[in-house]
């Protein structure tokens, strides 16, 4: 029986891509072994928003929503990589 390669097609197009969230967040600092992991959120989409009551409000509402990532419109992962 002969085998013979064909052309490769890329399905990526149908691939469900997310970001991800804060568990997601802490598993990668567990998985990449960081010191000291910490998330640091903010809501910059508020702050870009073209509703001028939006970004008024946001300042007031960020500082609050800061306390649960989880609900903010971006969350980053800060560590310290372990020592070599």
């Amino acid at each position: 029986m002969d085998f013979q390669a064909g052309p490769v097609e890329s399905n990526l197009s149908s691939v469900a891509m997310c970001e991800p969230d804060v568990s997601d967040l802490h598993y990668i600092a567990r998985d990449m072994g960081l010191r000291r992991a910490t998330l640091l959120s903010r809501n910059w989409a508020g702050y870009a928003s073209r509703y001028p009551a939006v970004r008024t409000l946001v300042p007031f509402v960020d500082g609050l929503l800061r306390y649960r990532p989880s609900l903010c419109s971006d969350i980053y992962l800060l560590g310290q990589k372990p020592q070599s």
